[in-house]
């Protein structure tokens, strides 16, 4: 037994589509084949995703199993094509599907109310990342204090007559720092210079 054929066992037992389908023969004629049988092949059919009727009916006469299952005796011939698709018409007119869909709701939920969940999917525009502000640049300032020999606002107001008398000092000042610059720089090479004469003597008297 097949997993497909245990899962049509159990649809057929859960459906029990032959409750829903009766014979209309009235005992004139030709009696009609057993509707009930076809039904099962119809359940049967949709289960194992079987596309046309002719497939069904070559599926039946070659798989015993599933044969049985539907309720076709093993020592009578299947009914024809067109017995099948007579049936399978009158199933679709009938609605013999939403029939039995509609009992095993009542059977199993009864007047159960069901909750969904309904979410939209459309696409809706928007940014990755939040677009950026843009600010309008600030003037940097100069870091640190004010450099040497620089002049302030009001060093530049000294240029005016009234303020000349405050120029002349502050400009002494200056050229005096200058000097005492220059004497730095001037004592830091006459030192470098003698550290170096001093080296070279005593490579010299290593040497020697």
């Amino acid at each position: 037994m097949t997993p497909k054929l245990e899962q049509v066992i159990h649809v057929l037992k859960w459906v029990r589509i032959e409750a829903f389908v009766g014979s209309s023969w009235v005992g004139v004629g030709r009696p009609p084949q057993e509707r009930a049988w076809l039904a099962n092949a119809f359940v049967a059919k949709a289960v194992l995703g079987i596309g046309t009727t002719v497939g069904l009916m070559e599926r039946l006469m070659v798989d015993r199993a599933l044969r049985q299952l539907c309720g076709f005796p093993l020592h009578r011939h299947l009914p024809s094509q067109a017995t099948f698709s007579r049936a399978f018409a009158e199933f679709a007119q009938t609605r013999l599907a939403e029939r039995v869909h509609e009992a095993l709701i009542k059977e199993h939920l009864g007047d159960a109310l069901i909750g969904h969940i309904s979410r939209d999917g459309t696409a809706i525009e928007a940014r990755e990342r939040p677009q950026a502000r843009t600010q309008a640049a600030k003037p940097r300032g100069q870091r640190g204090g004010r450099r040497r020999g620089t002049a302030t606002p009001a060093d530049l107001g000294a240029d005016t007559p009234g303020h000349a008398h405050g120029l002349r000092p502050r400009h002494q000042v200056q050229c005096a720092g200058l000097q005492d610059e220059l004497e730095r720089l001037q004592a830091a090479h006459r030192h470098r210079r003698l550290w170096r004469a001093h080296c070279r003597s005593a490579l010299q008297r290593l040497h020697a």
